[in-house]
């Protein structure tokens, strides 16, 4: 009958669904590498992105030290010079005290001359 294969068509078509089964085996390999591939990558994003946001948390973290230091620096700086003035009205009183006992020492000085003469 016309719809009986004849026996080389039979051939061909048992060839080409063997191509195709090897065709369909080859596209199964290559999905499963490229899953792992796709895995792969999103794996490394996601590390990626984790390392970003440890960076940024370290950033802001030296940031906020770094502002620390500027204020410790400037605490000390100020004590420093509030130190240096406090010591020169110290020595300046110093010295105002130390004219006025010479002072005060010339005068008795001068008193006790005049008793002896």
């Amino acid at each position: 009958s016309e719809l009986a294969l004849s026996k080389a068509d039979a051939e061909r078509l048992g060839s080409v669904r063997q191509h195709l089964r090897a065709a369909a085996a080859d596209a199964e390999r290559t999905m499963i590498q490229l899953k792992g591939e796709v895995g792969a990558r999103r794996a490394a994003l996601e590390e990626q992105h984790k390392l970003e946001r440890r960076r940024a948390a370290a950033e802001a973290n030296c940031n906020s030290l770094e502002m620390e230091i500027d204020a410790e620096r400037k605490l000390h700086t100020e004590r420093a010079h509030q130190a240096k003035e406090e010591a020169a009205r110290l020595r300046t009183a110093r010295e105002a005290e130390a004219e006025q006992e010479a002072a005060e020492i010339e005068a008795r000085t001068d008193e006790l001359r005049e008793e002896l003469e």
